[in-house]
């Protein structure tokens, strides 16, 4: 089910250009990445987790390669940024449901992954009652 969701709000046919969608897609895969990668490393669920979101979207190099570039790269502000930028308030709430998915995949939430998703959250403007709904949903 939360496959389905996950692509419905991928496939949304308001963005402007490929390339924009492209960032999109890039944009929001580099955030599920730095979730499924704060305790220690991506595991096999979290990997086909972002792999069979994004099948349709970028291939598996190109899947790869922003892994390595997320690795690389020292913050996700910029991310945040973006989506503030350019996401409404619903869209933002998906995007935080999607992010406590992937930190929920091996069956529990890491310390370290509900930090991280709180500071995005405060950093997307979402009030903690909202968050707090959507973590609800995983427990």
């Amino acid at each position: 089910m939360i496959f389905k969701k996950f692509l419905k709000f991928y496939n949304k046919q308001n963005i402007d250009s490929q390339k924009d969608n492209k960032f999109n897609i890039e944009l929001i895969a580099s955030l599920l990445i730095e979730i499924a990668r704060i305790d220690g490393n991506i595991d096999i669920q979290e990997q086909e987790f972002i792999e069979k979101i994004f099948k349709n979207s970028l291939s598996k190099k190109s899947l790869i390669n922003l892994i390595k570039q997320t690795h690389d790269s020292s913050s996700f502000y910029k991310n945040i940024t973006e989506i503030n930028a350019h996401k409404s308030i619903d869209e933002k709430l998906e995007i935080l449901e999607h992010l406590f998915a992937i930190a929920y995949i091996d069956g529990s939430l890491d310390i370290n992954e509900e930090k991280i998703i709180l500071q995005i959250a405060d950093l997307m403007n979402l009030k903690k009652n909202q968050m707090l709904r959507i973590k609800n949903l995983f427990n």
